[in-house]
C-alpha cells in the first residue's frame, strides 16, 4: 500500500491522506460560506478530490460538518484543559492575564471554529445546538473553574459579561480580513497578538 511517511515514522495510507484534504476543505469552507452556502461538490473541488469520495468518507453533509467541525472541538478542548489546569494554580491577579493569554492565543490559532460558531449564531439549528453541548457549554465550565463561584457564576448568568469577554477575545480573529483592509495589520502576527492581549487586560482584568 502507497502512503505518506509522517514524522515518527507513521505512514499515512492515501485514503488518510485524502480524508484528511477532505476534512480541511469543510472546516474552511463552512467558516467562510456557512452550511447551507456549501455543498458536498465545492468540497471536494476545493479539497481536489472526487464527490464520490466525499460521500465514501463522510455519507451525508450533516456527518461532514460534524466531522471537520468537531476534530476542530477536540484540537480547541484538549489544549484549553491543559492550559486551564497550569492556570487554576496561580495567584489571583496572575489569573486573569493568563485567561486572556489563553482564549487570545486560542482564538488566533482556531480562526475557523471562531467563524464557523458566528455562522451559526445567527439563528437555531441542529449546528448551534451541536455547537452549544460540545464546545461553549464545556468551555464556560472550565472558565468557571479557573475564576473560581463569585466571577465563574456570573460569566455563566451574566449574557451581557459572557459575550463581552469572549467576544472581545475572539472577534479580532473572526474578521481578520476586514482589520487587514481597514488597517493593513496582520490579526496573526506575533506584534499585534501581543498588542491584543494588552489591551484586553487592561479593559476587563479586576482594578
Amino acid at each position: 500500500m502507497s502512503g505518506v511517511m509522517m514524522p515518527g515514522g507513521v505512514k499515512l495510507s492515501a485514503a488518510q491522506k485524502k480524508r484528511d484534504a477532505i476534512i480541511a476543505a469543510a472546516q474552511e469552507l463552512f467558516s467562510s460560506r456557512g452550511y447551507e452556502g456549501t455543498s458536498i461538490r465545492d468540497i471536494a473541488v476545493h479539497a481536489g478530490v472526487g464527490h464520490a469520495a466525499v460521500t465514501y468518507h463522510f455519507g451525508h453533509k450533516e456527518e461532514l460538518w460534524k466531522s471537520a467541525i468537531g476534530s476542530l472541538v477536540v484540537e480547541y478542548q484538549k489544549e484549553l484543559e491543559i492550559k486551564a489546569d497550569i492556570i487554576r494554580r496561580l495567584e489571583p491577579e496572575q489569573k486573569y492575564h493568563q485567561l486572556f493569554v489563553m482564549l487570545i492565543r486560542l482564538a488566533a490559532s482556531k480562526p475557523y471554529m471562531n467563524r464557523v460558531i458566528l455562522q451559526e449564531s445567527y439563528g437555531r439549528s441542529w449546528r448551534l445546538d451541536w455547537i452549544i453541548e460540545h464546545l461553549l457549554e464545556p468551555g464556560v465550565r472550565i472558565h468557571q473553574s479557573i475564576l473560581g463561584d463569585e466571577l465563574g457564576d456570573a460569566l455563566r448568568h451574566n449574557p451581557v459579561l459572557m459575550f463581552a469577554l469572549i467576544g472581545a477575545c475572539t472577534h479580532f480573529f473572526s474578521v481578520a480580513g476586514q482589520a487587514e483592509q481597514m488597517f493593513g495589520v496582520d490579526v496573526f502576527s506575533e506584534e499585534i497578538i501581543e498588542q491584543h492581549v494588552e489591551t484586553i487586560r487592561a479593559l476587563f482584568a479586576p482594578r
